[in-house]
């Protein structure tokens, strides 16, 4: 009961559940790993990048063509479904 009750406060003092408190000393008792694991992060590029060839040759053959035109070549052409983003 006491170790449970050092995690939650842990998990209070750093602004993270509880249950977060637990998942990282379970995980620090099985690995001895004290880093925290990757965050976020990307996961869709290397399918974008799979077509790379295809956009940059649809870009070179018509230099104004529109993110939308992209789009809708890859879903036509490709069978590969994205959305439009202009971030």
């Amino acid at each position: 009961m006491r170790l449970s009750k050092a995690r939650r406060s842990a998990a209070t003092r750093f602004g993270v559940a509880p249950s977060t408190a637990v998942h990282w000393v379970k995980r620090f008792q099985q690995t001895g790993d004290r880093r925290a694991l990757p965050q976020g992060g990307d996961y869709r590029s290397q399918d974008i990048e799979a077509h790379a060839h295809f956009i940059l040759t649809l870009v070179a053959d018509r230099k104004d063509t529109t993110l939308a035109e992209i789009v809708n070549r890859l879903n036509a052409d490709k069978a590969f479904s994205c959305a439009q983003s202009i971030v």
